[in-house]
């Protein structure tokens, strides 16, 4: 993006993005940004762990074929949902398996961070949101084309 907003090549464009990175201009305007949005910068750097870390193992074995993304986003939203009107912003999912990758039995598929006790449900439905099948398949093309 910004080889083509200033119209100069990769490597110059390179260099100013680890320039503003080195200097700490990205940071401060990282800083703005949160500011601007009524953030509360020190809470940022203050937040805590998730009382709950619980990862998620294979019961099957195979490679996944489809993940129901809609579904995941949807549990990761519940993980975070602290009441009607707050979110807990550390709350959320890593996804360790995705589409085309081959598992075992007991393969850690997700690690959900939660502060929330209730969370067999959305275990479940994470596990549901997945399906196996014995043959390889081609991954989706998540990165279309990459512009210099």
């Amino acid at each position: 993006m910004i080889c083509m907003s200033k119209n100069i090549n990769y490597d110059e464009a390179k260099q100013q993005v680890i320039s503003v990175l080195d200097n700490k201009m990205a940071l401060n305007k990282f800083h703005e940004l949160i500011n601007f949005q009524g953030g509360i910068i020190k809470d940022f750097y203050n937040q805590k762990t998730p009382k709950n870390i619980v990862k998620l193992y294979s019961k099957n074995k195979g490679y996944i074929l489809t993940m129901d993304t809609a579904k995941i986003g949807e549990i990761s939203h519940k993980l975070g949902r602290i009441d009607r009107n707050s979110i807990d912003y550390m709350a959320g999912i890593i996804v360790n398996k995705k589409i085309g990758d081959y598992v075992e039995e007991n393969s850690l598929l997700a690690t959900f961070f939660t502060n929330i006790n209730e969370y067999d449900d959305l275990i479940l439905d994470y596990m549901n949101s997945l399906t196996y099948g014995q043959n390889i398949i081609d991954r989706p093309q998540l990165i279309k084309k990459i512009i210099k």
